[in-house]
């Protein structure tokens, strides 16, 4: 899976920012983090915490936000190509009330899609951040929180066989988000969709703007020895 950029995994290293919608109880491996390289940290920090409440944090010498299932850290780095075209296509967030948000676009100028029911058979949009950070925003009447991350979007040519690696590998919960193929960790939905509108594999993302994506893992020298047995390699 050359195309790919699969998840870099830490310990411990934003546990202690996970909120209680995503309780780890007995799961080996979590949602950890979504790595960006932006040209300037400052509006990125500002979208989050003006956009969604989520709360500024500082992992090591990276700033970043957190909200219910997720942390995003800004790496201020020269990106190597557009955001577009790359393997994971977007990240989505759950809202409770769409409106209420996109009436905040509306007064800070942020553009989004006009909303429509989509899918899932609810209310939603695409907003774009700085940068031209693009992301999914599903409407939940049912959250406890007004905003939780939701999924990662990939466009893969063999979106099942990829999935399989996810599941077998990784260990990752075999699930179906609506008519893809999908696995779930804590906080986060990995859906597996077939190529979207760039009809071909996508472009690694380490690089562009959404680099990498980091899980949180107990006990992480017990877990590699069981993915080394598995044939992964490191």
């Amino acid at each position: 899976f050359a195309a790919l950029v699969v998840g870099v995994i830490g310990l411990g290293l934003v546990s202690s920012t996970h909120a209680q919608l995503f309780p780890a109880g007995d799961e080996v491996m979590t949602m950890g983090h979504v790595l960006l390289n932006v040209s300037d940290v400052a509006p990125h920090r500002d979208f989050w915490t003006s956009q969604f409440d989520a709360k500024p944090i500082k992992v090591g010498t990276l700033e970043g936000i957190t909200i219910p299932g997720v942390v995003v850290l800004f790496r201020v780095q020269p990106r190597t190509g557009p955001s577009e075209g790359t393997t994971i296509n977007h990240m989505g967030l759950k809202l409770k009330k769409l409106s209420d948000f996109t009436a905040r676009f509306d007064k800070a100028g942020f553009k989004y899609d006009p909303p429509r029911v989509g899918r899932e058979k609810t209310v939603q949009t695409y907003v774009t951040g700085p940068d031209t950070f693009r992301m999914e925003l599903v409407e939940d009447s049912t959250l406890p929180a007004p905003a939780v991350s939701h999924h990662l979007h990939y466009w893969l040519e063999h979106p099942a066989d990829v999935k399989k690696w996810y599941v077998q590998k990784l260990l990752l919960k075999p699930t179906m988000r609506g008519p893809y193929d999908s696995g779930d960790v804590p906080g986060m939905n990995l859906t597996m969709a077939p190529l979207g509108s760039q009809k071909v594999p996508g472009v690694p993302t380490k690089g562009r703007l959404m680099d990498t994506i980091g899980f949180d893992v107990r006990d992480l020298k017990a877990y590699v020895e069981k993915l080394k047995a598995a044939g992964v390699t490191f």
